[in-house]
């Protein structure tokens, strides 16, 4: 019976390394049919690291490519955008016809459609994001 236990506790823990709560998808802009959706994310890393992440959906509605473009603007517990002076945080990418693009936890390939909002496992003084914009999105 204790190997059985044994056996099951680190399938659960296993399992349960790269195990991600997340809520729904939310629509935070529609523009030149593209549906720009939102959500946050709590994501476990093999290493250890849990950390929440705000993951960015974009979905092309047409039938043609459309072309985005834009800097994310990321606000930590004040009105000054931390991002906005960064040229790090110009984004720019196509979308095919009828599809999306999205982000994905720990994954440096998509990280253009993430934007961290803390660490959940470490004591962490700064402040959590607060706001994110689209500045000068075009949708093309």
């Amino acid at each position: 019976m204790k190997s059985l236990f044994t056996v099951v506790s680190i399938l659960a823990l296993s399992l349960g390394a790269f195990a991600q709560t997340s809520s729904e998808w939310t629509l935070i802009e529609n523009k030149n049919g593209v549906k720009i959706y939102q959500k946050d994310e709590v994501c476990s890393h093999e290493v250890g690291t849990i950390m929440k992440s705000r993951i960015f959906k974009f979905e092309n509605t047409t039938n043609s490519v459309k072309n985005v473009s834009f800097r994310l603007g990321a606000y930590y517990g004040s009105d000054e955008c931390a991002t906005c002076n960064n040229s790090e945080y110009d984004r720019k990418f196509a979308i095919a016809p009828n599809s999306s693009v999205q982000g994905a936890c720990f994954d440096p390939n998509l990280d253009k459609y993430t934007v961290f909002i803390r660490y959940e496992n470490e004591k962490n003084f700064n402040p959590d994001l607060s706001r994110v914009e689209f500045r000068n999105l075009t949708v093309n």
